[in-house]
Parts: C-alpha cells; sequence; structure tokens
C-alpha cells in the first residue's frame, strides 16, 4: 500500500498532481487538510521568544557547546 503526502496550495478546482501518477487506477481515499497560514517571521520570533522565557534549568551554552564539537570533529568518520 502507497502512502503518497502532498503539500500544495490549492489554486482552483481542478488539481494537477503528478505524484499521483503510479495510483491512476486504483482504489484511494484522499484527504484533504486546511493548514493554517504561516506567521510572519516576527511573530515566529515573538513566539519562540516567549517560550524560551519559561524555560528553567536549561543550559543554554550546551547548544553553543555541540556545534563546536561538530565543527571540530565533523569529519573524523570520513577518516
Amino acid at each position: 500500500m502507497a502512502q503518497i503526502k502532498i503539500r500544495t496550495k490549492v489554486e482552483g478546482e481542478t488539481l494537477v498532481l503528478p505524484e499521483l501518477k503510479l495510483l491512476i487506477g486504483k482504489t484511494v481515499d484522499i484527504e484533504v487538510t486546511e493548514r493554517p497560514e504561516e506567521g510572519s517571521p516576527t511573530d515566529r520570533w515573538a513566539a519562540a521568544a516567549a517560550a524560551v522565557k519559561n524555560l528553567t534549568d536549561y543550559d543554554f551554552g550546551a547548544w553553543g557547546d555541540q556545534r563546536a564539537f561538530d565543527a571540530a570533529h565533523g569529519k573524523d568518520h570520513l577518516e
């Protein structure tokens, strides 16, 4: 059983979905779910700031430490 997920903007009543070519002639279920509009970048940053405001016992330096380690050792597995 094939499962395909397609994210597209509906521009009219007739959809052209080449991803479904392999399913032509087969019985399928089609479900359409409306996705909320993406907020502006300012809205997303405000939401992120609000989310981290309530963090407790979080090691904010760990992310930087991990990035530095990855930069220094990222190619170790290739040697």
